[in-house]
């Protein structure tokens, strides 16, 4: 699924984030294979983007939780970042809110919002 440059500024619009470091994107690597690591905003929080492609909304499970924990904990190790780190769901059906997508996951968006009108 090839993005364009567009895409990614509807994305970091949709976060409230100002795209600062669009020279970094591979041109040459999906919108999926570039945002689905990380976004390093200018304001000092880092978004740590999951993209999902389920036919139905998807339910985060303890595990699921635990796990994004886990990547948290390993990503502030070998980054030694202070930044804030928050997790972004972009799913094509949905994020169902339970608690454990409440405890972890800071913003989610449907793929509507990369295909909306700017």
């Amino acid at each position: 699924m090839q993005k364009n440059y567009c895409h990614y500024i509807q994305l970091y619009m949709a976060m409230g984030g100002i795209p600062h470091c669009l020279e970094n994107v591979n041109p040459k690597q999906s919108a999926v294979q570039n945002i689905d690591l990380l976004i390093d905003r200018a304001d000092n929080i880092i978004e740590l983007c999951e993209f999902k492609f389920h036919q139905s909304p998807i339910a985060l499970t303890k595990a699921d939780e635990d796990k994004l924990r886990l990547h948290t904990g390993a990503f502030r190790h070998y980054t030694g970042t202070k930044s804030i780190i928050h997790w972004t769901f972009i799913t094509a059906s949905g994020l169902v809110q339970n608690a454990y997508s409440a405890d972890i996951v800071t913003h989610d968006f449907t793929m509507d919002v990369l295909f909306e009108e700017a």
